[in-house]
């Protein structure tokens, strides 16, 4: 069997897990219970992954690494008005949100209580959770940055904080978009994204335009 098609079956494995880990539970869930929902001998899961953990830490590669591409597919520093910030940052979200609305179950593992159980059990899942938030809080702190220095953000802008208060507001539209269910996502989305991007960008915005000071 080739590389290509291994592939294929694994990330079909994952996402089937993460179906499941959404119906059961985590800790109700059973590998057999997995390998039924695929139509396939429990062995076949056991040759892609070690246990179920193992899977658990497979899918969190998956969506780390799924949410990374969206965010490093935008230049932080090419901004250099309050419009292209706000375009940026309307695409990156519409990315995100795409992305969730593909795998909607991985939103319910992701930012399912139980994933936060399992992380603070498991030091290495936990410290892994840890440093990916740092990591974007980081790379959007670079956006703000570059809207500070190109004069369309506010000098007084708390970088670090709200870099952390806009990764909060886009994660748990996400969280209540997808795990709650939401008959209309799209519809949903749209209302979360323009809600968060006029919060911020009229809260840093450089106020020299007086239609947005009257406003």
């Amino acid at each position: 069997m080739n590389k290509k098609i291994m592939e294929e079956h694994r990330k079909t494995i994952l996402l089937t897990a993460s179906k499941v880990f959404a119906e059961k539970g985590y800790y109700n869930t059973r590998i057999s219970d997995i390998a039924e929902k695929l139509g396939v001998g429990h062995g076949t899961i056991y040759r892609y992954f070690k246990n179920k953990h193992h899977l658990f830490d497979q899918l969190l590669n998956f969506v780390v690494s799924g949410i990374s591409e969206i965010i490093k597919s935008e230049d932080p520093c090419v901004a250099v008005t309050i419009d292209d910030y706000y375009k940026q940052m309307a695409r990156i979200g519409w990315s995100l949100f795409h992305f969730f609305a593909e795998n909607r179950e991985l939103a319910n593992v992701i930012f399912y209580f139980e994933a936060i159980s399992i992380s603070r059990q498991d030091k290495r899942t936990y410290k892994r959770i840890e440093n990916f938030s740092h990591t974007l809080e980081e790379y959007n702190a670079q956006y703000l940055q570059n809207g500070i220095q190109k004069g369309f953000l506010r000098k007084d802008t708390p970088v670090q904080e709200t870099a952390l208060v806009i990764n909060a507001m886009v994660f748990e539209a996400i969280r209540r978009i997808f795990t709650l269910k939401e008959k209309d996502w799209n519809k949903s989305a749209q209302a979360w994204s323009k809600t968060i991007l006029d919060l911020v960008t009229r809260g840093i915005y450089k106020r020299v335009n007086a239609d947005l000071q009257s406003s």
